[in-house]
């Protein structure tokens, strides 16, 4: 596994090279490009398309799976993009970039959701696209459109506190992310059709959904397109799965039989040797890993606009074996000997935190002078889980550790300042006790115990308000009318509660650890939200240890935002907080503005 950036016009690309493992002595001539779905339908995916790109290299394929600008580790924000254009382009660029890197002639493209319908578009007008495997498609744009809205309209509804409208002239919400109207626009307009399509297609579908079923049956055509049912329903669309990790073992394992075929069936009817390119045969040199860097010339009169631009952003790799990565952030203007802000995995979701919390910190941070590695721990995101008898808090204390290893040999930073939302804020804590490097710890929704304050103000005070009989009973009618099947196992709802942080400790002794800390004048920041079961008010943390926040330990209450901060007014309002935290703490005035590349920043 091999994770770079690429360019895709002016902007760049992260993606993850898995060449193919094979024992032949010649170069495997299977590729495949992976589409992935867009929003926050892309987070929930991440492992499923990771275990996806893996079986297939495993089989012998030549696999890229990458994200779209605006989404996951690439470049730009969601409300930057205008068009789907500028996704299709982001898969024109990748499979030039893994037909370089592979050496074959032409590629396979594989699309999950939206990704699906992406594909059909790029491979209309391209000849180096042999064939297409198409992962639950959209198949009425309309109509998911209007899925996304509702359950959106039902979150806001079902909020445990009233929200201002997140609508503007220019852009949408739709689960936490903000797209501009216009492409949604196009959104709107897509329908599922392979009938103009040169190449053999293969559709995996669900059998519980008939109208997708038929529409798929309805397009294919005579000896060319095949249509198998995934095992496993789709949940996509329930709004209490939206934060689930979405994993499918069973329809992956479909999914990699049926490219198989795929390709077996492109080979012995020729259908690959027709779409050869000049470019095949030629030997490539080392993979470029690339990097997102973008420098001004005038460093004495820089704008906040070129400053923005001028962030490097580049892979790192953790560890020994490199088996484990992160995504280093760099600044233009370095704060003067300022700790490295260690971004750890919040529950189960890859590193990028929830609803892309990180990068959007990461950037922020950046921009205020702060270099920032955003990680996966072992065995989550991109990395490889450690071999040998370890516990978990084992595990992640040896990857923090190897981490800040990595950064103080390449000179980045010397000092670091630890980052966790949930399990992720338990392992800041128990790493800041046994690592003298971290001089200072951001817990998001953290360690908290349940006083007599909170049950008054909590469990009395809401049977007082409206709203929370309103919700209650609105609840209780949903989960009346939904349907579910009965053999259906909820994969990644199992994922998700293994991850669930457990306290050993009692309230004392967590107390006496903060103390402990406090003493060795680590800086810290508490952030609990309004969402959050056993916490009701930023009193509650004096109760909870009789430790009264002070300069140096700063307690914040958020009460309407949630525990994963879905609405995207609450990331930013968050991320400007641990921005000026950081400013207050550790910026001397003593910045530096200097040109940033990995090779002087990592040498």
């Amino acid at each position: 596994m091999q994770p770079l950036y690429f360019s895709s016009g002016t902007d760049q690309i992260f993606a993850v090279y898995h060449p193919a493992e094979t024992s032949e002595i010649s170069r495997s001539s299977k590729a495949v490009v992976i589409c992935p779905p867009f929003g926050q339908e892309a987070i929930r995916s991440h492992k499923c398309i990771h275990a996806l790109a893996r079986r297939l290299a495993l089989s012998g394929v030549h696999v890229l799976r990458f994200a779209y600008r605006g989404t996951d580790d690439s470049a730009l924000w969601s409300d930057e993009i205008f068009s789907l254009k500028d996704w299709t382009d982001d898969i024109l660029a990748a499979k030039q970039q893994l037909l370089r890197l592979s050496g074959c002639s032409s590629v396979m493209l594989a699309g999950l959701r939206l990704g699906a319908n992406l594909a059909i578009e790029v491979a209309r007008n391209s000849e180096d696209v042999h064939s297409l495997v198409l992962w639950e498609p959209i198949v009425h744009g309309p109509e998911y459109l209007a899925n996304l809205r509702s359950n959106q309209d039902l979150m806001l509804d079902l909020w445990h506190t009233k929200l201002p409208s997140l609508m503007t002239d220019e852009t949408e919400e739709l689960f936490s992310t903000r797209y501009q109207r216009c492409l949604l626009g196009e959104i709107e307009t897509l329908n599922f059709d392979t009938q103009t399509l040169s190449q053999p297609t293969l559709v995996i579908s669900t059998p519980t959904h008939s109208t997708s079923k038929s529409c798929v049956q309805e397009s294919s055509r005579d000896k060319m397109d095949k249509l198998i049912d995934a095992i496993e329903p789709e949940g996509w669309s329930e709004l209490e799965n939206l934060e689930t990790v979405w994993w499918r073992p069973q329809s992956t394992n479909q999914v990699v039989s049926g490219a198989l075929e795929m390709f077996r069936r492109v080979e012995s009817n020729g259908w690959h040797r027709q779409y050869a390119l000049s470019t095949a045969g030629q030997s490539y040199g080392a993979l470029d890993t690339g990097e997102i860097h973008l420098i001004a010339e005038d460093v004495s009169e820089t704008t906040d606009e070129e400053i923005q631009k001028s962030i490097v952003e580049t892979v790192l790799e953790l560890g020994s074996g490199s088996n484990r990565i992160g995504i280093l952030t760099l600044p233009y203007r370095k704060v003067d000997a300022a700790p490295v802000v260690i971004m750890l995995n919040a529950g189960i979701v890859h590193r990028v935190g929830p609803f892309r919390l990180h990068v959007n910190l990461a950037r922020l941070l950046a921009k205020h002078g702060f270099a920032s590695l955003r990680m996966d721990l072992s065995g989550l995101g991109d990395s490889r889980l450690r071999t040998g008898k370890k516990t978990k808090d084992e595990r992640v204390r040896l990857d923090v550790s190897e981490a800040m290893d990595v950064l103080q040999s390449k000179g980045v930073g010397h000092n670091f300042v630890l980052l966790g939302l949930c399990s992720g804020a338990y392992q800041v804590h128990q790493n800041a006790l046994c690592e003298k490097r971290v001089i200072g710890t951001i817990s998001l929704d953290g360690i908290v115990f349940r006083t007599l304050g909170f049950y008054l103000r909590h469990h009395v005070a809401r049977l007082f308000k409206v709203r929370f009989w309103r919700n209650a009973i609105k609840r209780r009618r949903l989960k009346a009318m939904r349907h579910r099947h009965q053999d259906y196992r909820e994969e990644g709802g199992i994922l998700g509660e293994a991850e669930f942080f457990q306290v050993d400790k009692s309230r004392q002794e967590i107390a006496d650890e903060l103390l402990v800390l406090k003493e060795r004048k680590t800086q810290m920041l508490f952030v609990y939200t309004g969402d959050y079961d056993d916490i009701c008010g930023r009193g509650q943390f004096r109760e909870m240890y009789g430790i009264k926040p002070d300069h140096q330990l700063q307690v914040d209450y958020m009460p309407s935002a949630s525990h994963t901060f879905r609405i995207a007014a609450h990331r930013e309002k968050l991320c400007q907080r641990i921005a000026s935290w950081m400013k207050e703490k550790f910026d001397t005035g003593k910045s530096k503005s200097h040109q940033l590349t990995a090779e002087s920043q990592l040498s």
